[in-house]
C-alpha cells in the first residue's frame, strides 16, 4: 500500500503570524520547563495544535525555533535596559553598572538562565549553521554599541574590546552556583570594573587591537562599522 504523504496546509498571512507567535510561546514554555535537548517537535506541534508537517513551513529544524526564542529573550532584556537608561538625564558609571546588572539578573526570571546553565546554548551552537550564530553575535555587538553611543566619550572606545568584555561577563551566569552565595556581588563587581574603564579619560581605552569609533567629525551611524587594520 502506498504511503500517503502529509502536505502542509496553506496559511494566510494573518494565520502565519499567529502560528509563529504560538510556536515561540509554546517552545519557550517547554524549554523553560525541560530544556532544549529534551523538547521534541512532536511536543511543540501538540501544544500549538498544528500538524507536524506545518511546523516545517515555519522552521527547518527545532533548533532554529529555539534560537529564535533565545533571541526574543535577549531583545526583551535589552529593551528593558534601554527604557531604563532613557529615564535618566545623565549616564554615570554607577547607573550604567546598575542598568547592566539588572538586565543580566532578569535572565533568572525567564528561561534563559536555565538554558545557559544546562549546556543548551553550547548544544544549539553545535547544531546551528555557523552563519546564524555569527549573525547573532554581530547583531548583539551592534545593539551594545547603540547603547554605548549614548555616552559622551563613545568615540574613544575600543568597541570590540568592551563588547567582548560584556559578553564574557554574561557567560558567568550559568556558574551562579559554583561562584557561591555572593554571586550577585561578584557579578556587579565585574560589570563595574569594565564600566569604570569606559569612563577613564584620555588614552586609557585605546588599546590598539580593536575597533575605534572615529573622530568627532565622523558620522556615528558609520562609526561602529570601521575596523582598524592593525
Amino acid at each position: 500500500m502506498k504511503k500517503e504523504r502529509t502536505v502542509a496546509k496553506a496559511f494566510s498571512n494573518e494565520e502565519k503570524l499567529k502560528i509563529r507567535k504560538d510556536l515561540l510561546d509554546c517552545a519557550e514554555e517547554l524549554i523553560s520547563r525541560q530544556g532544549v535537548q529534551k523538547t521534541t517537535v512532536d511536543e511543540i506541534v501538540e501544544a500549538c495544535h498544528i500538524a507536524k508537517g506545518s511546523f516545517y513551513t515555519f522552521y527547518k529544524t527545532k533548533e532554529l525555533l529555539f534560537w529564535d526564542v533565545i533571541l526574543r529573550w535577549h531583545e526583551e532584556l535589552e529593551k528593558n535596559m534601554f527604557v531604563a537608561m532613557q529615564g535618566v538625564t545623565e549616564i554615570t558609571p554607577e547607573n550604567l553598572t546598575e542598568f547592566i546588572f539588572q538586565a543580566y539578573m532578569m535572565c533568572f526570571n525567564c528561561g534563559l538562565a536555565a538554558v545557559l546553565a544546562n549546556g543548551d546554548i553550547e548544544y544549539l551552537i553545535r547544531k546551528l549553521p555557523s552563519e546564524v550564530v555569527d549573525e547573532h553575535i554581530a547583531h548583539e555587538d551592534d545593539r551594545l554599541i547603540k547603547m554605548l553611543m549614548q555616552l559622551p566619550q563613545f568615540n574613544e572606545f575600543d568597541a570590540d574590546l568592551f563588547s567582548s568584555a560584556f559578553r564574557g561577563i554574561f557567560l558567568m551566569l550559568p556558574y551562579k552556583k559554583q561562584i557561591g552565595p555572593r554571586f550577585e556581588e561578584v557579578l556587579k563587581l565585574c560589570i563595574r570594573g569594565v564600566v569604570s574603564q569606559m569612563f577613564r579619560p584620555g588614552d586609557s581605552q585605546k588599546t590598539g587591537g580593536g575597533r575605534k569609533n572615529g573622530s568627532a567629525g565622523q558620522e556615528t551611524g558609520d562609526a561602529h562599522k570601521n575596523r582598524s587594520a592593525k
